[in-house]
C-alpha cells in the first residue's frame, strides 16, 4: 500500500513538472509602423511694379501715367486673404485728387476698420477658381492694384487738371521730400481657421508686420 501511494504521488509530479516545462502558444499578430509626417503650410506673396519706370514720373496737368503695383501669391501657398495697404502723401490729393476706392481695380473690397491717418487697407480672397477650385494648395495668383484705362489696362493715375504753375513751382522750390507719393504695402494671412478678413488683418496688426 505505502508503495501504491509513492508511486501515485511521483506519476502526480511528473505530470505536474511536464505541464510547468510546456510552451504554451497564443495567437497573435502585429501590423507595418504607421508614421504621422507633419509638413509645413504657408504662404508667400510677392508685391511688383514695372510702370512707371523707376517708380518715378513727370506731372502734367491732366495726363495719364501709366501705374500697374501687382500682388502675386506663388504657386504653393495656401488660399490666403490678401490685403494691401495705400498710402498717399500729405500732398497726393493737391495734383492728383483724394484717392478713393473708385481709384482700385475690381474686386478689391475696402476694409473699412483698417488703415490709420491717410492708409487705407483693401483686400481680396485669393484662392484657385475653376476646375483647379478644389485645389488644397494654390496656382500662381496675380491681382493688379490700381484701376486701369483703355490704354492702361493694368493700373494707371492721371494727374489733376486744375493743377497750377504756383503749385508746381512750390514743389520744385522744395525739393525732392516734398514730391507727391503713393505707397504701396502688401500681406496675405491663411484663410483657414479665420472667421473673415478683420479678422485676418488683426493678425496682420498683432504681428507688428503692419
Amino acid at each position: 500500500m505505502k508503495k501504491k501511494t509513492v508511486a501515485v504521488l511521483m506519476a502526480a509530479m511528473l505530470i505536474f513538472g511536464g505541464a510547468m516545462g510546456a510552451t504554451v502558444a497564443w495567437l497573435t499578430a502585429s501590423t507595418e509602423q504607421v508614421v504621422n509626417t507633419f509638413t509645413y503650410g504657408n504662404v508667400k506673396i510677392k508685391l511688383e511694379e514695372t510702370k512707371p519706370l523707376g517708380q518715378t514720373a513727370k506731372m502734367v496737368p491732366g495726363d495719364v501715367i501709366e501705374k500697374d503695383p501687382k500682388v502675386t501669391v506663388t504657386a504653393g501657398s495656401e488660399p490666403c486673404y490678401v490685403f494691401v495697404k495705400i498710402t498717399p502723401s500729405a500732398n497726393y490729393g493737391t495734383f492728383f485728387g483724394t484717392f478713393t476706392s473708385e481709384n482700385i481695380a475690381e474686386g478689391w473690397t475696402l476694409l473699412a476698420d483698417a488703415g490709420k491717418g491717410e492708409e487705407q487697407v483693401y483686400y481680396k480672397e485669393a484662392a484657385n477658381e475653376g476646375s483647379d477650385a478644389s485645389a488644397e494648395l494654390m496656382n500662381d495668383w496675380t491681382s493688379y492694384i490700381l484701376k486701369g484705362t483703355d490704354t492702361y489696362p493694368n493700373g494707371a493715375v492721371t494727374v489733376s487738371s486744375i493743377v497750377t504753375k504756383e503749385d508746381m513751382d512750390k514743389l520744385e522750390a522744395g525739393g525732392s521730400d516734398l514730391l507727391p507719393t503713393l505707397t504701396f504695402q502688401a500681406f496675405a494671412v491663411q484663410k483657414a481657421n479665420i472667421a473673415d478678413a478683420s479678422e485676418a488683418w488683426q493678425q496682420v496688426s498683432s504681428s507688428g508686420n503692419e
